[in-house]
């Protein structure tokens, strides 16, 4: 029986990683019974909330040396991490993932990359990106722009353009999304907006051997800090606080505050000590997972995220959408589901008088709204449909000798 390893941003409860790895996975044992996965994580422990094992232990300090040693065990490694070729959140991400596919592709092994993202890379990263995508066997992106910049790398191997799997993610049960919503204190009365803040200035995140407690993400990743930046995130936070007491003053709508990873609960904690408003409701990742948080998006009136898989998760109930941007990920979805007016650019400067435009002409009429959210969302199911058939394609062809190729090996 061939063994898969899967392998991304896992155990760290974020909540965008951990719901592709819960689709991917389902979606790989569907097409590929036969097919023995595990899946690499950084905390065994905190994995357990989203799948199943059996688990691979990875230490953050040393994981790119481990996975030369793990991949001996395995016919098969799975990228599942979205940001897998992309270096504007941190160089180490292109890295990891391309230490890793060279790990594997490199001892004969099989490489996936499932729905990820191929970014504007530095120049000095696209001769690495090149030769570690000319080495992947099957490669999957999820948007159209990173289809495109794949193909200007100048690669050898076919590029199939998807969406992102968490679109096909299934809510709970309608009775399950309600009891979901009760017991969060979410009256059905009282209508909430949910709001997805995240540090918009904290990035790239850099790898220093010496620990400061000041900047330190997770050993030895540190968040590129200066007083320039932490004065564009103070301002950000006072706007997003002013936001949130205006939605009370004037629509009557409680905020319901969602850190969809960890590092996004400090944001969420200082912009309600600002709003000082009572009803408000805070939801972190270590408390609620990707299926609690879309039966608590199914209720709200709006959304306005600056995480990707939070809009994501709102595909499904068609809730209406304002995005602040400032990476390709969100500003590529919105244009894909023709809501481009809702996107709210984030350059550093104030956003406030933009973002209560946008929310006050979608608050007063949000059908039309509604109505592209939920067209365009069919149009990225069919899209993400795409991965599992590439995917059993490709492997019946590798491992078994049969079906129609989708790309080369």
């Amino acid at each position: 029986m061939p063994r898969c390893l899967i392998f991304g941003y896992h155990g760290f409860n974020n909540t965008g990683a951990e719901a592709r790895l819960m689709v991917i996975k389902e979606e790989i044992a569907r097409v590929a019974p036969g097919l023995d996965v595990e899946v690499a994580t950084f905390s065994p422990e905190a994995q357990q909330r989203y799948v199943s094992g059996p688990f691979v232990e990875l230490d953050l300090r040393y994981f790119m040396l481990q996975l030369w040693g793990k991949m001996r065990a395995y016919d098969l490694l799975v990228l599942s991490e979205g940001a897998s070729f992309t270096d504007h959140l941190s160089p180490h991400l292109l890295y990891g993932f391309s230490n890793a596919a060279l790990a594997a592709s490199l001892q004969g092994k099989g490489v996936v990359a499932y729905a990820v993202d191929v970014g504007v890379l530095e120049r000095w990263h696209r001769p690495l990106a090149r030769a570690v995508l000319n080495r992947v066997s099957l490669l999957m992106t999820r948007a159209e722009e990173s289809r495109a910049n794949a193909v200007k790398l100048g690669l050898r191997v076919p590029v199939v353009n998807t969406a992102d799997p968490v679109v096909l993610m299934a809510p709970p049960a309608p009775g399950e999304r309600q009891r979901i919503r009760c017991r969060w204190g979410l009256d059905p009365g009282q209508p909430y907006v949910v709001i997805s803040p995240k540090d918009l200035f904290c990035w790239p995140v850099v790898a220093r051997l010496v620990r400061d407690p000041r900047t330190c993400f997770r050993y030895p990743f540190h968040f590129s800090v200066d007083d320039q930046r932490l004065e564009r995130q103070r301002k950000f936070e006072e706007e997003m606080a002013l936001y949130v007491r205006e939605l009370k003053q004037e629509w009557n709508l409680d905020p319901v505050l969602l850190a969809m990873e960890e590092v996004d609960r400090g944001p969420c904690e200082r912009i309600l000590e600002k709003a000082q408003c009572r009803s408000a409701l805070l939801l972190t990742c270590d408390r609620v997972t990707p299926g609690e948080i879309m039966a608590v998006l199914e209720g709200a009136r709006l959304l306005v995220s600056t995480r990707y898989h939070a809009l994501v998760l709102a595909l499904f109930a068609g809730v209406p959408l304002v995005s602040i941007s400032h990476d390709l990920r969100c500003r590529n979805l919105m244009h894909e589901l023709d809501e481009s007016e809702n996107l709210v650019e984030h350059g550093g400067g104030e956003i406030l008088d933009h973002l209560w435009e946008r929310t006050a002409r979608t608050l007063r009429d949000p059908d039309p709204h509604r109505e592209r959210i939920r067209s365009g969302a069919r149009v990225l199911e069919e899209k993400a449909r795409g991965n599992a058939r590439h995917f059993r394609d490709w492997y019946r062809e590798r491992f078994q000798g049969t079906g129609s190729r989708a790309a080369t090996a």
